[in-house]
């Protein structure tokens, strides 16, 4: 049995797009110095694909996909934590007061090459093909929050218990599907970044509901997966469970799991 804990790399799209990331020696004094020198290189060279360029990291994608925008928010948040610990909130000011969108671009934001054209960053959009974009699905039970207020702790984890079995049992015939699952809540999708987004939207506002309704002892005596939430991935193959304590792999037409080693299971 091995143990794992949910985390932000947990709801990364996965395909199999191959993605490459280099990472350039920042320069402090004239940040968009070597962004400028990268961009200038690709173009001149006529190289095709989608390419995200900061002081920091060089990004390269051969298709425009939601794992392409999770590696991009990942290296413009780590330029902007390096240039916190450089400068502290300094280079924030200095950002808006600059007027030169290119600039903003190369030297904080950074640019995206799409095929030879050259983009600032904020005015990108992703994923323009309309059929990239997943579907959700959302189940609420509101019968969920009256037990909550009532006191009646025991009974969500029962709730939410009975949902993980429904879902275990359910077959994705076309492509392999998500369920995040909280007491009062079910949302389902095909794994990616707006899946994880409205996630983690709803353990926050879930766990905001707890603190709300219980005393801090009551809320830390709850177990974790009723807090944080289980997730499933199920396909014509093995189902998948999750959460923050454990991961499984069971038979979608088994009958039976061996849950002794994971508790809230």
């Amino acid at each position: 049995m091995k143990t794992v804990y949910l985390t932000e790399n947990d709801f990364v799209d996965e395909q199999t797009i191959n993605i490459e990331i280099r990472e350039i020696k920042p320069d402090f004094e004239y940040p968009g110095m070597a962004p400028q020198k990268e961009a200038a290189r690709i173009r001149m060279n006529k190289l095709s694909g989608f390419w995200y360029l900061n002081p920091l990291f060089v990004v390269y994608s051969p298709e425009n996909t939601m794992q392409f925008e999770a590696v991009i928010q990942k290296c413009r948040a780590g330029w902007y934590r390096l240039l916190s610990m450089q400068f502290k909130n300094g280079w924030r000011y200095q950002k808006n007061q600059e007027a030169n969108p290119m600039i903003v671009a190369f030297e904080y934001e950074g640019v995206i090459i799409q095929n030879g054209t050259l983009i600032p960053f904020s005015t990108w959009h992703f994923n323009q093909q309309s059929s990239k974009r997943i579907t959700m699905t959302e189940i609420r039970r509101p019968e969920a929050i009256k037990l909550l207020k009532q006191g009646n702790l025991k009974e969500l984890e029962t709730i939410q218990q009975t949902e993980v079995d429904r879902c275990s049992l359910l077959k994705s015939s076309e492509s392999k599907t998500t369920f995040f699952i909280l007491p009062h809540l079910t949302i389902s999708a095909p794994n990616g970044n707006e899946f994880s987004r409205q996630s983690k939207k709803e353990q926050a506002a879930w766990n905001h509901t707890l603190k709300r309704n219980l005393s801090k002892n009551q809320f830390r005596e709850i177990p974790f997966p009723v807090r944080n939430g289980i997730r499933i991935t199920t396909r014509n193959s093995p189902v998948s469970i999750t959460h923050p304590f454990c991961s499984m792999r069971t038979k979608s037409n088994e009958s039976s799991r061996d849950t002794t080693a994971c508790p809230g299971l």
